[in-house]
């Protein structure tokens, strides 16, 4: 008996050996999965800057659980980051509570599976989502090489997320830092509200100065290539988008009573004008075909911004050939909430000779100071 004593002593040590750091994990809960985040001070809440990994935790602690009235969300990858949900909260000014829920890179089965956890809890009553080039290129299994999805974190079954992320020696570590009081700032921020906004620090490493300086504009008007887009043969074209109709449309129409707001983002015209025509071609007739849908579905905006050329000409509001300023989301934001800058069947053609006409006549890149207006196209 004695000896049987000692067995099942020893067996539960062992046992809580291995079991102490999940139950750390899980009293600590570093991105909120299961509560709100617990630290030795009471401190602010850290929330941690993977935004695949982050999110989940913001769906279950801000949606899921909480009595506040989260019911909009914003969707998308690097291009809606610099939005403010607090300033879409200002906008609306109905009550709603806005929780932005973006990952950097997001390929189309990451957002489709991240939107659907949000979706599901039965809270949401607005989406503003854009529609970055992933959806019109890319193929459906490709894969971002930089990030992990944590795709056990957004299963349904619990014992598959148990075990990624209790047992996990990285949150392991995060769940003291967090109890201590002493984290590594570059990984997480106190702010909701600002959190994966990257316009202030790319502004602080010159990144949109450097773009811009003479040097660069000299290489990229070196580097312009003559394309000439036409639109009688975009128009006669025939592209399917899976990853449109598979992520996009597939979510909007299983949650018929929930308004979609998407929009394509306002890449510069040198991108355009520097892509393959072929490329081109397949991304503008996109703008077509989604325009198509919108008679299957009462629940869908879309938003263009292309033909504000105070925007896509001028190389002073970019870092790159795509990523924009913060005003820019401002823009975006404003429009959308006033139901501006809207495509829709009347309007589709003339929107797209007018962008075709601006980027084949796109011969000079320029690069000129200005505060963005709020108007309309």
């Amino acid at each position: 008996m004695k000896v049987k004593r000692n067995i099942i002593l020893s067996l539960s040590i062992i046992l809580v050996i291995i079991l102490s750091p999940a139950i750390f994990v899980f009293i600590v809960d570093p991105i909120q999965i299961y509560h709100s985040q617990i630290s030795l001070n009471n401190s602010k809440i850290k929330y941690f800057k993977e935004q695949r990994y982050q999110n989940i935790g913001l769906i279950n602690n801000f949606i899921n659980r909480s009595d506040e009235n989260y019911n909009t969300i914003i969707m998308g990858t690097s291009m809606s980051e610099n939005f403010i949900p607090s300033k879409f909260e200002k906008l609306l000014n109905n009550g709603d509570k806005v929780l932005k829920l973006t990952m950097s890179g997001g390929r189309p089965l990451e957002q489709y599976t991240l939107i659907r956890k949000a979706l599901e809890t039965g809270k949401i009553k607005k989406v503003f989502w854009d529609i970055h080039s992933y959806y019109i290129y890319l193929n459906e299994t490709q894969k971002d090489e930089k990030h992990n999805f944590p795709y056990e974190l957004y299963s349904n079954n619990l014992f598959i997320q148990i075990g990624f992320y209790l047992f996990n020696e990285d949150y392991i570590r995060y769940s003291w830092d967090i109890f201590i009081g002493k984290v590594n700032w570059t990984k997480w921020s106190e702010s909701l509200d600002t959190l994966y906004f990257w316009y202030d620090r790319d502004v602080k490493n010159k990144k949109f100065e450097l773009y811009g300086n003479d040097n660069n504009l000299d290489k990229l008007n070196k580097n312009i290539i003559h394309r000439n887009i036409n639109y009688e043969e975009i128009i006669h074209k025939n592209y399917e988008y899976p990853n449109i109709e598979n992520y996009i449309l597939s979510v909007i129409k299983e949650f018929p009573d929930i308004e979609f707001n998407v929009y394509f983002p306002p890449y510069s015209t040198w991108f355009y004008r520097n892509s393959k025509v072929e490329d081109v071609n397949r991304f503008l007739y996109g703008r077509i075909y989604l325009v198509s849908k919108l008679k299957e579905f009462n629940n869908l905006n879309i938003y263009a911004f292309d033909n504000i050329y105070e925007i896509v000409n001028n190389i002073y509001n970019y870092k790159d050939y795509g990523h924009y300023r913060a005003s820019i989301n401002d823009l975006i934001m404003t429009s959308m909430i006033k139901k501006e800058n809207l495509l829709n069947e009347q309007n589709i053609n003339e929107y797209l000779k007018n962008m075709i006409n601006n980027i084949n006549s796109y011969n000079q890149i320029y690069y000129k100071k200005l505060e963005i207006s709020k108007g309309k196209q």
